[in-house]
Formats: structure tokens, C-alpha cells, sequence
């Protein structure tokens, strides 16, 4: 179960280090999407992308980040986890539907397989990723609950 005191700790964190301040920069690993490359690292990819639609001034979006990067260090690599700014890249934003930030959309060789929005903890992500990655589009079931 997700820690409420660690993951305050992680958002401190995240503050001090300039995250909380709309810093775009990589976030453990996570790298940014833009419009342009959004087709060939998420379509292309050989393994499931979880990609987080994002915004700097979201205060949702940066208390979600280093719980997203949590959960990516659980995966090695055998998903990816990347994150599109909407407000500089509006094209993929409204392809989705963004209208509530985050919004985390997952994956695999073209087919979204889950989308929800609001922050979960790591491990809520981590069994979220698992469990779509497993049933696949068709039996993801109906839309994810927010």
C-alpha cells in the first residue's frame, strides 16, 4: 500500500528540486513526449509506453510525478513511461480528449489498453500497468473509473 508520509516526502522532494516550479526537465527517467515525436516513441515502441498528459501550472500533475517515477523503477524497462506537456503540445491533447490533468493513457503497439486520470500511488500504477498489460484492449472492460 501506497505510504501517505513517503509519498509527502517524495512531493517535498519534488519541490526542492524544482519539479513544483513547472521544471520540464526529465523526471527520473521520464522522458518528454512533443507532438512531433509523440507518434514514433509511443506507436513504435517494442513495449507498452504509459504516457502522462501533463501541465506545469496542474498542481495535481506535480504531486503525481514522483509517484510516476516510483512506479517506473519497478518496471526495468519493460514499460516505458514518458510524459507530454498539453499546453506546449496541443495536437496529441486533443487527438485524447484530454480535459482532466493527468491523465495517464497506456499503450502497447498502438492499442490503448487503459486511461485514467487523477494521481494513485505507485503501487496502484504498478498493478494498474500490470493488469492491463496482461488482459490486452479487450478485456481492459468498461472506461476507467477516475
Amino acid at each position: 500500500m501506497w505510504c501517505m508520509h513517503r509519498g509527502l516526502m517524495s512531493v517535498v522532494l519534488a519541490w526542492r528540486h524544482g519539479a513544483a516550479k513547472g521544471d520540464t526537465g526529465d523526471l527520473a527517467g521520464i522522458a518528454e513526449l512533443t507532438d512531433t515525436t509523440f507518434g514514433k516513441l509511443v506507436f513504435k515502441a517494442s513495449t507498452p509506453v504509459l504516457v502522462e498528459f501533463w501541465a506545469p501550472w496542474a498542481k495535481q500533475c506535480i504531486l503525481a510525478d514522483p509517484l510516476l517515477a516510483e512506479a517506473a523503477q519497478q518496471f526495468g524497462g519493460s514499460v516505458h513511461f514518458v510524459r507530454l506537456n498539453v499546453e506546449d503540445n496541443p495536437m496529441a491533447a486533443t487527438v485524447y480528449g484530454v480535459r482532466r490533468l493527468p491523465l495517464l493513457i497506456l499503450f502497447r503497439q498502438g492499442d490503448e489498453l487503459d486511461r485514467w486520470s487523477g494521481a494513485l500511488g505507485p503501487e496502484q500504477i504498478v498493478e494498474r500497468v500490470r493488469a492491463a498489460c496482461e488482459g490486452g484492449p479487450a478485456e481492459r472492460g468498461a472506461e476507467s473509473a477516475s
